[in-house]
């Protein structure tokens, strides 16, 4: 009867072992997976994405009614994660990287403030394409999202990357402006924050 136990015993920690050895395998397979889609934003990109969308009016910042827009926050997804862009009217620029957490802020660079000033410009001269929005989604891959923030809330509207580049219109014109911000922050002194 003994002999009996010890082999019911021995069956059981080979079973055991071998579910352990898959689970093992599979958190590796999992853990590879999400390295390469960055399907889970790091908290500070999350924290600083949620500040932008969410900032009032400056109350040094004049526009010319309520509707008009202080401030563009751009959202463009790619495989590995989601740059953000925020676009002031007083000139200051940011991006944000969900894949580390990492961030590039403007140090008083005149032609980023040039160019910030234009992005949010053209998005104003865009806002009937625009619908109000009180969620603010993350940019999938292959998506661009803008969100526009006036005195009278949030409007957005979402594209696609390719449909930017074959159909020329106000949103093409749009991330045209939002990409010369980009290049203006690879000419001009910049703040890097790491995670």
């Amino acid at each position: 009867m003994s002999g009996v136990v010890a082999r019911t015993d021995w069956g059981w920690i080979v079973a055991v072992l071998l579910l352990v050895a898959a689970a093992v395998q599979a958190t590796r397979m999992a853990s590879r997976s999400q390295g390469v889609k960055c399907a889970h934003p790091s908290n500070l990109y999350l924290r600083l994405r949620e500040r932008a969308l969410c900032m009032q009016q400056p109350g040094d910042v004049r526009v010319s009614g309520v509707d008009a827009p202080f401030a563009l926050v751009t959202d463009v997804g790619y495989a590995t994660g989601t740059a953000t862009i925020l676009t002031t009217t007083g000139g200051d620029a940011s991006i944000y990287f969900s894949r580390d957490g990492s961030y590039v802020r403007s140090s008083g660079s005149p032609s980023i403030a040039v160019a910030a000033r234009w992005s949010v410009e053209i998005a104003g001269e865009a806002i009937q394409r625009f619908r109000r929005s009180d969620r603010f989604p993350i940019a999938r891959e292959g998506e661009v999202t803008f969100y526009l923030l006036s005195a009278d809330g949030v409007r957005s509207a979402r594209i696609s990357l390719e449909s930017i580049g074959s159909n020329p219109g106000a949103f093409t014109n749009l991330f045209a402006a939002v990409k010369r911000v980009l290049l203006s922050f690879r000419a001009a002194p910049t703040t890097v924050e790491p995670r």
